[in-house]
């Protein structure tokens, strides 16, 4: 019985020292297993940050050329608008000219009219000037005669 009572404690030290082999095992086994599950979800999440930052960074360079865009269609639709004023302005001067040059036509035309219409009244006054004074020297030179036929005839 000592035998078996040996061959027992052998049997269960082996059994014992499997056993816990087998645990050490295990515990390497997960150990390496978490390193591995650690280094893979730590490796995802860095793919994940690069790709959360890579996207911040696409939005970004996306609102930078969205609002390049925006800027460049803002600055020349503000040309434009300052085009339209400049020509308005113009617009608006050169009608003015044209307007002052119509209007200094017009003016100068009834000066010239006015001067023409003096000259021809002027005219017009001394010709009638003339006729009244041969109608009046007329006048007068009749009576002037007929007083002298009057002086001539004596009076009873």
């Amino acid at each position: 019985m000592r035998l078996y009572i040996l061959a027992f404690s052998k049997w269960r030290a082996a059994t014992e020292q499997a056993a816990e082999l087998q645990e050490k095992l295990g515990k390497a086994v997960r150990i390496f297993k978490n390193r591995t599950s650690s280094l893979v979800f730590r490796t995802w999440r860095e793919n994940v940050a690069a790709i959360v930052t890579d996207r911040g960074n696409l939005k970004r360079a996306v609102a930078r050329f969205v609002l390049a865009a925006v800027s460049a269609a803002f600055t020349r639709w503000t040309e434009n608008v300052k085009e339209l004023r400049d020509m308005a302005g113009k617009l608006r001067k050169a009608v003015h000219l044209f307007k002052t040059a119509a209007l200094r036509t017009a003016f100068q035309g009834w000066v010239a009219g006015f001067r023409e219409r003096r000259e021809q009244t002027a005219g017009v006054r001394k010709i009638l000037n003339k006729i009244f004074n041969r109608c009046v020297t007329q006048a007068f030179e009749r009576w002037n005669t007929m007083v002298g036929r009057c002086k001539l005839k004596p009076t009873l």
